[in-house]
């Protein structure tokens, strides 16, 4: 597993135990021989994980996160339809949205991936 991908799992799913068993492995198999990860996992646990474990957690309204998605769906860009699978899947990877708790924190993302 390359640095890149172990980082960017440590921060969306390691850290708050969402990641499938598999991964889980891969990325603690990555953390125990390379340091720039285990230092990377360890600010990334410091800063951005423990001091919201007690952190108290509350609700939105659901008009609150409606307002957000239209606000998130507005700058979405506009895509040609297409009938390719191919397409439809690039589609897919570049306009999903991702929305979920972390540790009582909303994180809302736009995740874009390559589509190269």
């Amino acid at each position: 597993m390359k640095c890149e991908d172990v980082q960017e799992l440590i921060f969306t799913d390691y850290l708050d135990g969402q990641l499938g068993k598999e991964q889980e492995i891969q990325v603690e198999e990555h953390l125990a021989i390379c340091g720039d990860c285990k230092e990377h996992e360890l600010l990334a646990r410091k800063t951005a994980f423990e001091p919201f474990v007690k952190a108290e957690r509350h609700s939105l309204p659901d008009a609150i996160w409606h307002k957000i998605r239209e606000q998130i769906e507005e700058e979405l860009p506009l895509q040609e339809p297409t009938s390719s699978f191919a397409d439809i899947i690039r589609r897919i990877k570049t306009n999903y949205l991702f929305t979920r708790y972390c540790r009582g924190n909303i994180i809302i993302t736009k995740c874009i991936f390559s589509t190269a």
